[in-house]
Formats: C-alpha cells, sequence, structure tokens
C-alpha cells in the first residue's frame, strides 16, 4: 500500500524522536501563571488548552516530539557591566527556580549555558579572559555551551581559540595572559540551539558559511530557529554597522525554514543540522507552521 509524506514522516519519527534545541515554555508559564502549577494548568496542558502556548501533549504526541532543551531563560540584570554579586543573585535565584519549575513540572530538561549578545559594537572582540574561565569550568560541570546569541567572534572564539590576536585587550580582557598559552576554544563541541543561516538570512544571530564549516570541523550542530524574524530577512540599507535587517515576512514560510535545513545539510552534511523552534518564545509562527 502506499504510503503519504506525513505516514513517512510519523514512520521516521516513530524510530528517530524530534529532539527541539530551544523551547520557552517555561518561562512563558512563569509569565502567565507565575509557576503556579494548579491541577487546572496541569489539566489544560494535557488536553491542549493552554492559552496562547505552542506546546503542550497533544502536540508533542501528535508532532513526534521526543525531547526538547527546557529554557531555564532570564533576563540579564539593566547594568550589564555590573558583575557584583548583588546585581546577579536575583538573576541566579530566578534561573534556578526555572530549572527546578522544569522538575516540578515533570519535564526532561538539559542543562545548557548560553551567553546573551544582540548586534553592537564589539567589545572583547571574542571570549574575554573571564569568559574563558566560564567555558573551561563549564566543560568541567559538562554543561553544553550555546553560541545561539553571541557575536560571530565569539562563534569562532569558542569553536577553535585564537583567531583574533589582534583584538583589544582591557583588565578585565585578555591582558595578563601569557602570549604563550594556547586558547583552543571550548573541549565539548559547542552548538547553536536555536541559530538559522546568515547566507539566507543576515541576522547577527544567525551562522555564517565559514562559521559552518568550523561547525563541522568541531563535529558541532546548528539546530534551526522558526522565528519568522531569523529565517526570512534582508541586509540593512542602514549606514549604522549596528543596524538589525530587514523583517521579509512574505517568505517566512515552512519551505523557507526547509531551506536552511537543506543549506546547513548540504555545505557541511545533516549530521549537524538539528531544529531549535524557539516555540513560545516567539510570537507567531512562519506560514505553513499553523496548527
Amino acid at each position: 500500500m502506499e504510503t503519504t509524506l506525513i505516514d513517512r514522516a510519523h514512520n521516521i519519527l516513530a524510530e528517530n524522536p524530534l529532539i527541539d534545541g530551544h523551547n520557552d515554555l517555561l518561562i512563558s508559564l512563569r509569565m502567565d501563571y507565575h509557576n503556579h502549577l494548579t491541577d487546572d494548568v496541569l489539566k489544560q496542558f494535557s488536553n491542549g488548552t493552554l492559552h496562547n502556548k505552542q506546546t503542550d501533549m497533544p502536540r508533542i504526541q501528535q508532532g513526534g516530539y521526543g525531547g526538547a532543551f527546557w529554557s531555564a531563560f532570564w533576563l540579564c540584570q539593566k547594568d550589564i557591566w555590573d558583575f557584583s554579586d548583588e546585581a546577579y543573585a536575583p538573576v541566579v535565584r530566578a534561573t534556578l527556580e526555572q530549572i527546578d519549575y522544569s522538575d516540578a513540572a515533570v519535564l526532561t530538561y538539559l542543562t545548557k549555558g548560553n551567553v546573551y549578545s544582540e548586534k553592537s559594537t564589539p567589545h572583547w572582540g571574542g571570549v574575554s579572559r573571564k569568559g574563558r574561565s566560564v567555558i573551561k569550568e563549564m566543560n568541567r560541570l559538562g554543561m553544553l555551551v550555546d553560541l545561539s546569541h553571541v557575536s560571530q567572534d565569539t562563534m569562532r572564539d569558542v569553536l577553535i581559540g585564537d583567531h583574533n590576536h589582534d583584538a583589544p585587550h582591557s583588565a578585565d580582557g585578555l591582558a595578563g595572559i601569557d602570549p604563550e598559552e594556547q586558547w583552543t576554544g571550548s573541549l565539548a563541541p559547542p552548538i547553536f540551539s536555536h541559530s538559522s543561516t546568515y547566507s539566507l538570512c543576515p541576522h547577527p544571530r544567525n551562522v555564517p558559511d565559514d562559521i559552518l564549516q568550523l561547525v563541522k570541523k568541531r563535529n558541532s550542530v546548528v539546530m534551526i530557529n522558526f522565528n519568522p524574524g531569523f529565517i526570512a530577512c534582508t541586509a540593512s540599507e542602514s549606514s549604522d554597522p549596528t543596524a538589525l535587517p530587514v523583517d521579509d515576512p512574505a517568505n517566512a514560510t515552512l519551505d523557507r525554514i526547509v531551506e536552511h535545513i537543506l543549506h546547513v545539510g548540504e555545505l557541511i552534511g545533516y549530521d549537524h543540522v538539528g531544529i531549535g523552534s524557539d516555540f513560545n518564545g516567539i510570537e507567531e509562527v512562519p506560514k505553513g507552521m499553523e496548527d
């Protein structure tokens, strides 16, 4: 009997469950329900009636959703240069509460570290000295290093190490490091949990082709984001070097997602591409991804 494409997809997922690289369900539940897992909330999650959510049990079961990295996301403090205990204590507490919440919700979670940045003037030209120490500690703890929110310099620095010896150094940057000491990046392969390809959408969150080659070299993976603004955009014509690209909503489609997956797969191999939906962290899905 001839099978449909949907049947083939379900057969594949039955043997190879999909793992989503990034799902913001937990922070979404915190915002709407203040982390109160009442019987009513759990019932709505089970029967698919949670208000304004992109993930629930019926979708998980019907979509062959085998697991996810449930994001323990929290906003940084207002002063990004204040690294004092007083400034970070509320952030650390909230993050730990989110991890605890995922356990309480009986949702499997994997811990990963992510450094956040948007397009701006480079400060360190890669990873600072303190940043290198953080990455080494994450390697020691067994935490995945996630590069989905970092600059291209940082992507290269974490993937392969020293690439920019001419970057400006300071007392808090690389000053004091023995020039003979070789920095080779993360010991374990880092990941891009929810990024797309820069050549198809030139957003600073996305991964350029030359860095995709480093992804292959490190046996890493890029998990394609469903955010319409990260899959369909055009370069800004502004003279401001920090200007973000222009959204292209007409091309924010399911087919465009496939194009990003194919681009990575054909360029460096399908072992290095995955899906990082960003569900519950995006306001809308690309056309063709609606329920």
